[in-house]
């Protein structure tokens, strides 16, 4: 989530006039920074920024879908909701880090595959 309201008000308009395709494509670009940085000594915080972003960006490009691809956002929300609230034991989990890496990995190919962006 991005703090000053104006900024994030401005994102969004930027973001909802994407078609759908890079919208998708967006999402797909934080899902891999999100599990490249997990991976790179970064800050939690930084992270859990993009965590939450893509979160947002998921909703937002809900509102431009149809309802097949609807479910499968819905699903990835879910995903990136179960990491904003459990993200602190998912950082120091050696276990789970990776694993929500690779997740993030697959999440981004499937949605460029979606976009047909791959």
């Amino acid at each position: 989530m991005i703090d000053d309201r104006g900024t994030r008000q401005g994102f969004q308009a930027r973001f909802m006039r994407l078609p759908l395709e890079k919208q998708l494509g967006n999402i797909a670009t934080n899902l891999n920074r999100i599990a490249a940085y997990s991976g790179s000594g970064s800050s939690e915080a930084g992270i859990l920024f993009f965590v939450r972003e893509t979160i947002e960006m998921t909703t937002w490009a809900l509102n431009t879908t149809e309802s097949s691809m609807q479910t499968t956002l819905l699903e990835l929300q879910e995903l990136l909701a179960m990491w904003d609230d459990e993200w602190h034991g998912i950082w120091v989990d050696e276990k789970r880090k990776p694993q929500m890496q690779a997740q993030a990995l697959a999440w981004s190919e499937r949605l460029l595959e979606m976009a047909g962006l791959k």
